[in-house]
């Protein structure tokens, strides 16, 4: 029972006259509920008097970053095999089970996909149309 949850929070007894009626009840339970409220309970009104316009000023969701736009390799006008091999990774399309092969040639995958780390000759990729 309710009242006798809030007899147990509040150490206090519940009153003959209470049990006796309803109404005497609610009377009870509103006097001693309001007089210490308990964890997860409110006073009526409470968070009203809060003003919308702080509400309204932050914006409800954060707005997503941009996406970068990044030119593809298709669009890239193609490069001498020795100037793709100067610095910087050569990406590479390496069909589904040709791990070993790609790996024997000195192809390296990493979180891009695969790639041909610079030193590594290009031309064995080029023949087998993995460039």
């Amino acid at each position: 029972m309710f009242a006798e949850k809030i007899a147990r929070e509040q150490s206090v007894a519940i009153t003959d006259e209470a049990k006796a009626s309803s109404s005497a009840m609610s009377a009870w339970i509103d006097k001693n509920l309001g007089a210490k409220p308990g964890k997860g309970r409110r006073k009526a009104g409470e968070g009203r008097s809060k003003s919308t316009a702080a509400k309204t000023a932050m914006p409800t969701k954060r707005a997503r970053k941009p996406k970068a736009t990044t030119a593809s390799a298709d669009t890239t006008p193609p490069l001498a095999l020795d100037q793709r091999n100067s610095g910087a990774n050569t990406p590479l399309r390496i069909p589904y089970g040709n791990k070993e092969v790609a790996q024997n040639l000195g192809a390296r995958y990493g979180a891009g996909g695969w790639y041909a780390p610079p030193g590594v000759d290009l031309t064995a990729f080029k023949s087998e149309g993995w460039l």
